[in-house]
């Protein structure tokens, strides 16, 4: 908590990894470069738990069809690549970001027992979505602040905020390596699409040529399964 407080204090702060998008192979946005030139019809959105999580998230509180439509080509299940779409060849990534530190700070401030203050900080995430020029220009944005009376639990206080650290993430390594911290996968609802698997992915698989020629792999090499250290 105490490096949240110290972390990316604005929206405006955001440190963004830039792709111009001229050259293939060179500068274009890694996703654009991998799943639309390189390896196109490979990687798609129609089992995507993120798509249908955004669809359902439409209340008096809340319209996600602007922050839906950013990331996804709803209408081919698949992701936005288009101009001005998060996957687009010139998009840039984000690195470090205010949304990720504010609900890190959430997620601490949660788990101290300071429900009010970990609210605080959610509410500086939901205002910082209502005022994103690129989730405005793809659809329709309403993120009203949450109160103690929108949350019957304690529970589903923390499930939002997991959820929201899910979706402002989408595409970083980091939305895996919290779903699988703690199985918070269980806590955002993310279903396992196997029917002998009892948890999702904890690991990558080492490559053959790690195992060969790096004598500090893991002997027996862990399985894709088995839980990091931190995890376990």
């Amino acid at each position: 908590m105490d490096n949240a407080l110290l972390g990316v204090a604005s929206p405006a702060d955001n440190m963004w990894m830039p792709f111009p998008g001229t050259s293939q192979n060179k500068d274009l946005n890694p996703y654009f470069d991998f799943a639309f030139v390189n390896r196109a019809g490979y990687m798609d959105a129609s089992r995507s738990f993120a798509l249908p999580l955004l669809q359902s998230r439409v209340s008096g509180k809340t319209n996600e069809t602007g922050r839906l439509n950013y990331y996804f080509d709803v209408a081919e299940k698949n992701l936005n690549y288009a101009e001005g779409g998060f996957f687009a060849q010139n998009a840039s990534f984000p690195v470090l970001t205010f949304e990720e530190t504010q609900l890190i700070l959430a997620e601490s401030q949660f788990r101290l027992g300071k429900s009010s203050e970990a609210l605080t900080a959610l509410n500086k995430v939901r205002a910082a979505n209502a005022t994103n020029e690129s989730l405005k220009a793809a659809g329709t944005v309403v993120y009203e602040p949450y109160t103690t009376a929108d949350f019957a639990t304690n529970d589903a206080l923390l499930k939002e905020i997991l959820v929201e650290k899910y979706l402002s993430l989408l595409g970083q390594i980091e939305v895996w390596n919290d779903a699988k911290r703690l199985n918070n996968y269980r806590l955002i609802g993310i279903e396992l699409r196997s029917s002998t698997a009892t948890t999702i992915p904890q690991r990558l698989f080492y490559p053959q040529n790690e195992i060969t020629t790096n004598p500090n792999t893991p002997t027996p090499i862990p399985g894709l399964f088995e839980p990091t250290p931190t995890n376990r």
